[in-house]
């Protein structure tokens, strides 16, 4: 085959390419290397897995407190991780977390510790199982 009718096939192809899929795509030909973004669509109807770990923030005199919740999370939902992050002693907040961070529960005022069964129920409205 000729350099020109290798071009012309390389070409066919390319454009072919382009109706399939977006994704950047390297064409050599005998001249230069040319190089065509394009982006590859994706199913939104896709559902991403749920987290498998939250984190609860909690200050230094709740410690056992942050166990027993962390422990009852888990008994509830034995495939969830539960990770603490102390917080200094100056701060009162608590907030339970998912890992991607959005919030499923907090309390941003000094206050008695949530019971476990509110958490729970949170965790449940977040669409944990």
């Amino acid at each position: 085959m000729r350099g020109s009718t290798i071009r012309r096939l390389a070409t066919q192809a390319l454009n072919q390419l382009h109706r399939v899929r977006e994704s950047p795509v390297r064409v050599a030909t005998t001249q230069t290397q040319v190089w065509t973004p394009v982006q590859i669509p994706v199913n939104s109807d896709l559902e991403l897995p749920p987290p498998d770990k939250v984190v609860v923030t909690y200050g230094q005199d709740e410690v056992n407190q942050f166990i027993d919740l962390a422990d009852a999370i888990e008994e509830e939902f034995p495939e969830l991780q539960v990770e603490g992050v102390e917080i200094e002693k100056d701060q009162q907040g608590f907030s339970v977390k998912t890992e991607d961070g959005k919030i499923v529960a907090e309390r941003q005022s000094p206050g008695p510790f949530p019971e476990a069964s509110s958490i729970i129920e949170s965790l449940k409205k977040a669409g944990f199982q």
